[in-house]
């Protein structure tokens, strides 16, 4: 990676962003990128549970109105 140490070498930042830029013009081209982290979250309910509802994105389970059966 010559172009990324020349951008981290430089003392000019404009020239330093010059390189970063193509830097990051490789990366996208290339493909190097994964996602690190995936979230799957399974969440189960016995048939007698009633009234749990699935929550917003980024909430917690609702309990409110939530009674279990026989």
């Amino acid at each position: 990676m010559e172009t990324f140490e020349a951008g981290m070498t430089s003392l000019n930042t404009e020239v330093a962003a010059m390189y970063f830029k193509e830097v990051q013009k490789i990366i996208v081209e290339k493909g190097y990128w994964n996602p690190l982290y995936y979230d799957t979250n399974v969440k189960l309910s016995h048939k007698t549970v009633k009234g749990l509802k699935h929550p917003p994105v980024g909430e917690g389970w609702i309990f409110l109105d939530v009674e279990v059966t026989d």
